[in-house]
């Protein structure tokens, strides 16, 4: 059901607001919000709330766009959220799949049921609609044909829909997206803009259906139709203008406004539900031939027959990562763990876009700029390279195969960078084979320990009132079954919660005031010990205090030179900044200590006395480390003064 509502927006009373989407109305802001990223441009919205694109998954389910009915003009709006779906589509595309085309049917349903006059449609950020979903199809083969003859179903419906239609193309269109765009009467594109409009089934394998074909020949003139169909011309707004397929190019912050302009100027006709089945009744015989192929013997175009292929990907990058297996993710194996490492997200897209474009001439060495440190990776032999230090190692993807094999070269790839298995250390598994396992080992995996014994050097237990006289045996029988002596009890890392949600750690008054409350229970307690600390025996944690007060010098030092190789002055000082790269990278990967809370020298010192000779050359130079690198101190200077 349609409601009245009385907003104010953007200095405008709209008489008529209405948000519809899957999971119901929102509020006026979220309405003042779309409509005023719709004037000064989704990306520039973006960039006020200070967004950054990620990729993190979203419901398969999530609302996909909005409508607004404005001066008895619907609004349909493909939002721009952050993430993926399951299935790996970037939402922001506004790709044809299931989900898109069920809401937008049902946003015309609702349309069509208030009795607006005309339907206006647009997006948000660089995409109008960039065509099938083809991951979500090559996931789901078999539903390939039933998805296309929905897909061409709703293209019908608003070819031949009695009212007038506007697309406020606000981004690239392309392929079954470009037809999507084309089913509108009119269409209006951003000018000066880097948006396409582009058919490429030639370039990924897809042979065009009847109803496509025929719907293109219907909207676009004759001199485009090799060119678009056969060749994958890509055209700009202004070629497009040139051919009559849209209306106007508007500057891209007036597109908004120039759209609803022209969609209001033909209200009239679909003022009522006489004017609207004429033109229902017009539409259908202009477009006679589109109409009666578009969802009609759908023919596989070429996802079920074997001619599609992923790995044959657009380029300018709209295509992005479509080859790779959703999850799958680039690895290094780093020479100072001997174990396999993710490589950053950012690197990770870099060099799955690279790879994509071997088969398009693209190079066999991709060059990836991370921060301050750049890596060469050698897709012939899958070897990595830190330009700077001349380091190298081996990469792989783990989960998931190479969506084609590897160019050839001079050295092919190691066994383990192509997938095969390659042990690090030693395996529970192996404890039952001839090779000898420290007892310690054996102790850490539980073999031979009775059940209940966990080794893991953290607990939690809940304590009811009734068995406030027994938390003592409590406290003990769970050190005992996770492998802490008394001694190495580290009492600070105790962390007790009331049932009320109340927390108390490393304060002996605030404990003993909850334990001594009846209403604090059932009482929960925990131990995660200190990340730096944890399986370190109590004769080893002083020198590990030492280790972390040095870490947060060098960790200090880094971040005042913005963590940059080039703001170090002198050469053979470079060296030992990439060293203390790897230190900190190592010591954050081994232990999950980001050192925010490591003492001060003075603290550790007070705390355990004998440590004082360890800081004899670090407390002058610790402190002024970043100056040294800098070059703004020499270290004799420094030193011995002046």
């Amino acid at each position: 059901m349609l409601r009245e509502r009385h907003y104010r927006l953007a200095g405008k009373t709209l008489p008529r607001e209405l948000l519809v989407t899957d999971s119901g109305h929102t509020s006026a802001c979220d309405c003042k919000a779309r409509l005023m990223s719709s004037r000064c441009g989704a990306s520039a919205w973006r960039r006020c709330l200070g967004c950054q694109r990620s990729f993190s998954s979203v419901r398969d389910d999530m609302s996909l766009l909005s409508t607004q009915i404005v001066d008895n003009v619907a609004v349909v709006r493909f939002l721009s959220p952050e993430g993926q779906f399951s299935w790996g589509t970037r939402v922001w595309e506004h790709r044809i799949n299931p989900s898109l085309i069920k809401q937008v049917n049902q946003a015309l349903d609702e349309a069509e049921n208030a009795g607006v006059q005309a339907l206006l449609v647009t997006g948000e950020g660089k995409f109008f609609c960039n065509g099938m979903d083809l991951q979500y199809i090559s996931a789901h083969v078999s539903q390939s044909t039933e998805i296309q003859t929905d897909a061409e179903n709703l293209m019908r419906r608003i070819l031949t829909l009695g009212m007038p239609t506007v697309a406020a193309v606000n981004g690239h269109m392309t392929a079954a997206g470009a037809m999507l765009g084309l089913s509108f009467d009119k269409r209006l594109m951003p000018a000066d803009s880097k948006s396409l409009f582009f058919i490429p089934g030639i370039d990924i394998g897809l042979v065009y259906s009847p109803g496509m074909t025929e719907l293109m020949k219907a909207k676009m003139p004759l001199p485009m139709w090799t060119d678009v169909l056969c060749m994958g011309k890509r055209y700009k707004s202004e070629d497009l203008l040139k051919h009559g397929v849209v209306e106007a190019t508007p500057p891209p912050s007036d597109l908004f406004d120039a759209a609803m302009e022209l969609a209001k100027s033909l209200k009239s006709k679909g003022k009522d539900q006489k004017t609207r089945e004429t033109m229902r009744g017009i539409k259908g015989n202009l477009y006679k031939d589109a109409a009666a192929h578009l969802g009609s013997a759908v023919q596989d175009m070429g996802f079920a027959t074997g001619t599609f292929s992923v790995s044959r990907s657009c380029p300018h990058g709209i295509t992005l990562a479509m080859a790779f297996v959703k999850g799958s993710h680039w690895q290094y194996r780093c020479p100072f763990r001997k174990a396999w490492v993710d490589v950053s997200a950012d690197e990770d897209r870099q060099l799955k876009e690279a790879y994509l474009a071997l088969p398009r001439g693209g190079q066999p060495v991709a060059m990836c700029k991370i921060g301050s440190l750049k890596f060469s990776t050698d897709f012939r032999n899958l070897i990595r390279t830190n330009v700077a230090s001349k380091r190298t190692m081996e990469v792989r993807l783990r989960d998931g195969d190479l969506p084609f094999p590897t160019p050839k070269g001079p050295e092919a790839p190691s066994e383990a960078s192509l997938g095969a298995n390659s042990p690090e250390s030693i395996a529970p598994c192996e404890l039952e084979a001839a090779r000898t396992v420290p007892h310690s080992v054996r102790k850490a995996w539980g073999h031979g320990i009775e059940s209940g014994i966990t080794m893991s050097g953290e607990f939690e237990f809940t304590m009811e009132a009734s068995e406030k006289e027994l938390f003592g045996e409590m406290l003990s029988w769970n050190m005992l079954a996770a492998g802490i002596s008394p001694q190495s009890l580290d009492n600070r890392c105790l962390k007790f919660t009331s049932s009320q949600g109340e927390v108390s750690m490393g304060s002996k008054k605030e404990i003993a005031k909850m334990l001594g409350n009846p209403r604090a229970y059932p009482i929960h307690i925990s131990y995660k010990p200190h990340p730096a600390f944890k399986f370190v025996a109590p004769q080893y944690v002083p020198h590990m205090e030492v280790t972390r007060t040095m870490l947060k010098f060098t960790q200090t030092a880094v971040a005042e030179l913005d963590g940059k190789l080039d703001n170090v002055k002198h050469k053979h000082q470079r060296r030992t900044f990439e060293r203390y790269l790897l230190y900190l990278e190592d010591h954050y990967y081994q232990t999950g200590d980001d050192l925010s809370d490591a003492l001060d020298m003075e603290a550790v010192v007070n705390k355990y006395p004998e440590t004082a000779f360890s800081f004899l050359l670090i407390n002058k130079t610790g402190p002024g480390l970043s100056k040294i690198l800098r070059g703004e101190i020499d270290v004799l200077e420094y030193l011995f003064g002046g």
